[in-house]
């Protein structure tokens, strides 16, 4: 004698939580494109003079302001000379810094643009949030039961001896699973 348990499931709209996988898998895609295409440039918390640009694993901190790494205490003006390198009659002289200090420049132009994306990114992951919430609510609501629909019924077959063992436990007592005995 074989034991049926037919265990009703939540009626779900397939084609719903299906677009909810397939927006959730798409926005993550965009999301890491995204964060391979940000540059990750942000200004320093706290200036550091001998230090203009530095670097870590996930981020790039530069300087408000470019220090002359020569000329000790000297900033760049904004026409991008040293105001450290100066003639004896006080002229500008070009400064060895100044490859370092397009590097910089560069990175302060790139800062926008890792503002913009991060703004993205995070609008996104609430996007997916919004998305995670959705389908585990889709998950959760049950709906009307369709007849003869085999996705919507667990089938489990089990020896005489087995459902022996479970009434015998008290674990079939449940309103959620309906036993049908059946024989071999």
């Amino acid at each position: 004698m074989l034991v049926v348990f037919v265990l009703p499931t939540i009626c779900l709209s397939q084609e719903s939580v299906a677009e909810c996988d397939a927006m959730m898998l798409k926005l993550n895609k965009q999301i890491s494109a995204l964060k391979k295409q940000n540059p990750n440039v942000s200004y320093a918390e706290k200036e550091n003079p001998s230090i203009n640009v530095q670097k870590s694993m996930r981020k790039t901190f530069v300087n408000r302001v470019f220090m002359c790494p020569f000329h000790k205490g000297f900033a760049y003006a904004a026409n991008g000379r040293c105001s450290g390198a100066t003639d004896a009659y006080g002229r500008e002289l070009p400064c060895k810094a100044q490859s370092k200090y397009l590097e910089w420049k560069r990175l302060v132009d790139s800062i926008p643009e890792t503002e913009r994306i991060d703004a993205e990114i995070e609008s996104l992951q609430n996007q997916v949030k919004e998305l995670k919430e959705t389908r585990s609510n889709l998950s959760a609501t049950p709906k009307s039961k369709p007849k003869n629909d085999s996705r919507s019924k667990i089938i489990i077959n089990l020896k005489r001896s087995s459902v022996k063992k479970l009434l015998q436990d008290g674990i079939i007592e449940n309103d959620k699973m309906k036993i049908v005995l059946v024989d071999d």
